[in-house]
């Protein structure tokens, strides 16, 4: 039975599920209609999702933009009444004048997080909207690491998989992506990272956009350079989002630069 969450700002409740789908907009900045249906009302027509949405933006703790020129229809986000329902600070509400890039670069992060969602569905492991959290920043020697998100996958056998995850549209050039290697490198090597992680987290790639095979090769290549030259590197694993799309990501489609065999995310 659902849960009534009490609302500060105008004395009404959410029920619980309401308050999951606001709490997931405001980690996560952006989502279609489709990903907050997968996420919380899995195995099921998205007639509830027509009606919970609206409902909710009556009440002004979501609201949406447009994006139908990639077909997704309205993409939705909290507001600064939304995050304050959930005692979040205001100045976490973001001023959503999104560029399309961004739009797509974000969806394209919380599709990851949401097809592991519904992978773990599958094999009884434990992973939902708050086992990720998106552009989280981490000091570091001369400045800030901020992954694209920070994942924390649970197995059924009460283990954990921490990654770190970097999503690359195509509109990245490859030395930038070299560039966050080293930065992965020097916040290992710095040591601030045990103040937040038992073990430091792999860094997952996720090639994406057009001719993402070739640069896969082409960052494998580098990254197997660059990483051989550092003391203590991160654990780099790379695959193209095609892979990830057709076979799910868990499958075996990861690769290591200086492993020829693929694995899988959590291996």
């Amino acid at each position: 039975m659902a849960r009534p969450i009490p609302s500060l700002c105008d004395g009404r409740v959410l029920v619980e599920r309401d308050e999951a789908i606001v709490e997931s907009l405001a980690l996560h900045h952006l989502m279609t209609a489709g990903q907050i249906r997968r996420l919380h009302f899995p195995d099921v027509s998205d007639r509830p999702i027509r009606r919970v949405m609206p409902r909710l933006a009556g009440r002004g703790l979501v609201a949406a933009l447009s994006d139908r020129a990639r077909g997704h229809g309205k993409v939705w986000y909290a507001t600064a009444l939304g995050l304050a329902t959930l005692g979040l600070p205001p100045v976490q509400a973001r001023a959503l004048v999104a560029g399309r890039s961004r739009v797509a670069h974000t969806l394209a992060i919380n599709e990851f997080c949401v097809a592991l969602t519904e992978e773990a569905r599958l094999r009884g492991d434990q992973f939902g909207h708050l086992h990720w959290r998106n552009e989280v920043p981490h000091k570091a020697p001369g400045g800030l690491v901020i992954p694209d998100a920070v994942i924390t996958y649970e197995l059924a056998d009460g283990s954990q998989a921490l990654r770190f995850l970097e999503m690359d549209l195509g509109s990245m050039p490859v030395p930038r992506v070299q560039e966050k290697f080293l930065r992965y490198a020097s916040y290992r090597r710095s040591d601030h990272w045990r103040a937040h992680y038992l073990a430091f987290p792999k860094v997952a790639v996720v090639l994406a956009g057009p001719y993402q095979r070739e640069r896969l090769e082409h960052l494998l290549r580098a990254a197997s350079r660059i990483l051989s030259g550092i003391a203590a590197p991160p654990v780099v694993l790379l695959a193209a989002a095609e892979d990830v799309a057709t076979r799910g990501p868990l499958a075996p489609i990861w690769h290591h630069p200086e492993q020829g065999e693929q694995r899988g995310l959590l291996g």
